[in-house]
């Protein structure tokens, strides 16, 4: 059972809490501000909690499904392969955001990404997890917020259409991708199903089959990928938004997209506006998704 002190046990208490703010009448003051005084206490105890840890974040990820037996146990073999499983593709997904990964060899500062269980979750059974990390008392953010949120993204992107999960993966190198996809696969393939709570977010799935979609969604022979050079004039970038447009040569229309991080001052382009180029642009999308552009070259 979780810890009735942890950050997320008491992250839940707070949502249980909202959920019965929302069906108590506006009027109704006096039974309204007992649950109110309630959240605001657990809200302190959350802060209190956060900086004796050094900020380390936590989620939880429970397991449904055949290798659960309730909120008795979880089969240990199937534990262990969907936690390391889970942990790597965090591990992908952060690094990812520093540098783009590799297609294979080890990921750069794999220590950054280390994850440890600090207790179980009912749900029906399941992890509580937090960042291992012994930084994260000299930083002010922690080195996985945006390797899980990036996480539950793509969980949520992946019960959508082509359109928003292309979205979702534009940004993420291909062996990120992969890494996540391979978390889903082990699941799937037990004939299990999870649900992750992180901050105030729940995302997951209610059956085994629609992990296996997901999962057959973020495959490679699906997610199409191509690198082309456009000859044509640029219309003007927005150097904040990191957006340009540029219009190709011979009529062929006028396309949109990223300016990618390589290119270091986007504002450069401005300069460039009118003048006939060669451009490097890579082109992303998943299914039949809208592609994606991204310039990478001049």
């Amino acid at each position: 059972m979780v810890k009735k002190d942890s950050i997320v046990y008491l992250q839940g208490e707070i949502r249980a809490i909202d959920k019965l703010l929302e069906e108590i009448p506006s009027e109704s003051v006096i039974e309204r501000s007992g649950l109110e005084a309630r959240k605001k206490e657990l809200t302190s105890q959350i802060r209190d909690l956060e900086t004796i840890t050094g900020r380390q974040e936590s989620l939880s990820l429970m397991f449904r499904g055949k290798p659960v037996e309730g909120n008795n146990g979880i089969f240990a073999d199937f534990a262990a392969k969907a936690l390391e499983a889970f942990t790597e593709s965090i591990a992908a997904l952060g690094a990812d955001q520093v540098t783009v990964v590799g297609s294979r060899g080890a990921i750069l500062e794999r220590q950054k990404y280390r994850m440890i269980i600090t207790g179980t979750a009912i749900g029906s059974f399941g992890f509580e997890l937090a960042e291992a990390s012994k930084e994260n008392t000299l930083r002010s953010t922690s080195t996985i917020t945006s390797a899980v949120e990036q996480a539950v993204r793509i969980i949520e992107a992946s019960s959508s259409d082509d359109e928003d999960l292309t979205d979702a993966v534009a940004n993420i190198s291909p062996r990120a991708v992969e890494t996540f996809r391979n978390f889903l696969q082990v699941v799937a393939d037990n004939e299990a199903y999870f649900r992750l709570e992180f901050r105030d977010k729940v995302r997951g799935f209610s059956n085994t089959d629609d992990v296996r979609k997901s999962e057959e969604r973020l495959r490679q022979d699906n997610i199409h990928e191509d690198e082309v050079i456009l000859r044509g004039y640029f219309l003007g970038v927005l150097p904040k938004r990191r957006t340009f447009e540029f219009e190709v040569e011979e009529s062929q229309g006028i396309i949109s997209g990223k300016v990618v991080d390589s290119i270091e001052d986007a504002a450069i382009i401005n300069g460039l506006i009118g003048k006939l180029m060669d451009v490097k642009i890579h082109v992303r999308h998943v299914g039949k998704g809208t592609p994606r552009y991204y310039l990478h070259n001049i």
